[in-house]
């Protein structure tokens, strides 16, 4: 059976502003550790490039930011002992969030963004360290780091995951979390072998493009896809050869292999007639 959903517009999200800058000072920490521990990442080159990004990306905002203090985590050293660098991350944050913007309507430290101003907030400070990454080290192996990144992130225990015993039953789930902020056309097989599910707007996308560096977005958020599949049922598998993170559209193809061991990703052609949808 087909759905067909359209995205709402003018959606509005609800952002606490204390707890998603501590998450995002959190995200820097570990990503700077990872880098510089696990992947050996020069430290001074790398804090280097960061300093000359980050102005690309904050306004001044340091009569606000006073306002929300964040402590660091100790275990985070190569930010904690870093207080203008901390300080430039919170300038990114407000600048992504646009908090200028909407300061008169904070209560009790809580604002109600657009969702396109929400949706930064989430990522751009970690994306000024990958985009920083990506000018010390060749392009490719910039983002195989990011990748790995987004792996360890998304390979945790996480207690609210749910398991899947049908592609049916799980397609039923996704579809129910992206109706607002996506719009696509989905179908399956009638034994749960494939499941093909198309986006051809996505409020994510449409938030970050603005930013430019797609390969880079993708690696961060898009290849989480890839990485979470099997925690809903080792069997599944997903192939996609394009997201509208960098392309034109999304074309997630979740695959069940007890059914199908042979797995293929559907044709252009095949893809065609949910182009048509629109």
């Amino acid at each position: 059976m087909i759905h067909k959903n359209v995205n709402k517009e003018n959606l509005t999200r609800t952002v606490d502003i204390l707890k998603i800058l501590k998450a995002n000072l959190d995200a820097v920490g570990e990503l700077l550790d990872f880098y510089i521990n696990q992947k050996s990442v020069d430290e001074e080159s790398l804090l280097t490039a960061i300093y000359q990004v980050m102005p690309k990306y904050q306004e001044d905002y340091r009569r606000i930011s006073d306002q929300y203090p964040v402590l660091v985590d100790e275990k985070w050293k190569f930010l904690k002992n870093k207080p203008d660098l901390v300080n430039a991350f919170k300038s990114v944050f407000f600048t992504s969030i646009k908090l200028k913007l909407y300061e008169r309507k904070i209560k009790e430290g809580k604002i109600e963004l657009k969702m396109e101003d929400a949706i930064p907030g989430y990522y751009l400070c970690e994306f000024c360290v990958n985009k920083s990454l990506s000018e010390i080290l060749p392009f490719a192996t910039a983002i195989k780091y990011i990748q790995e990144f987004t792996k360890l992130t998304h390979s945790r225990p996480n207690p609210q995951r749910k398991k899947f015993e049908k592609l049916s039953e799980f397609r039923e789930w996704g579809e129910s979390l992206c109706k607002e902020t996506h719009q696509f056309v989905s179908d399956i097989n009638e034994d749960n072998s494939e499941y093909r599910f198309y986006v051809s707007k996505c409020y994510w996308a449409q938030a970050l493009q603005k930013y430019g560096n797609p390969e880079i977005f993708t690696a961060m958020i898009c290849y989480g896809d890839f990485v979470t599949t099997g925690f809903f049922n080792e069997n599944f598998i997903l192939t996609r050869n394009t997201t509208c993170m960098g392309g034109d559209c999304c074309d997630f193809c979740y695959h069940d292999r007890r059914i199908h061991s042979m797995i293929s990703h559907p044709s252009d052609e095949e893809w065609e007639k949910f182009k048509i949808q629109f």
